[in-house]
């Protein structure tokens, strides 16, 4: 099996273009966005040299909570394995579960 990595089409609000999305009222839409929110905190706090996946992760769900939709998880991790423990470099992992709404909303990236 190969899996295929390709970015994420978004609308210019930044939520990402999808099917689902387009269902979304406009409030949820609004906490939707909180989602992209806490990812790139969590990006930008990689690329300020940050490599403990749980200061990382910390400050990712503050963003979210900020915007009105605390993460029920959100977790940082490098390597392989995804370990939440401080790392020199590489591979990334951001999982995140909130629930805004009336649905669920969940991203893996």
């Amino acid at each position: 099996m190969r899996i295929e990595v390709c970015p994420t089409v978004r609308e210019p609000d930044g939520l990402a273009l999808s099917s689902r999305n387009v269902r979304l009222s406009p409030d949820d839409r609004r906490r939707a966005l909180a989602l992209r929110h806490g990812l790139s905190v969590a990006e930008e706090a990689l690329a300020q040299g940050e490599r403990d996946g749980a200061r990382v992760a910390e400050q990712a769900k503050a963003a979210m909570r900020a915007r009105g939709v605390p993460p029920e998880l959100l977790r940082a991790g490098f390597g392989r394995n995804a370990t939440p423990s401080r790392a020199s470099g590489g591979r990334v992992l951001i999982a995140v579960a909130a629930q805004s709404g009336t649905g669920e909303i969940k991203l893996t990236t």
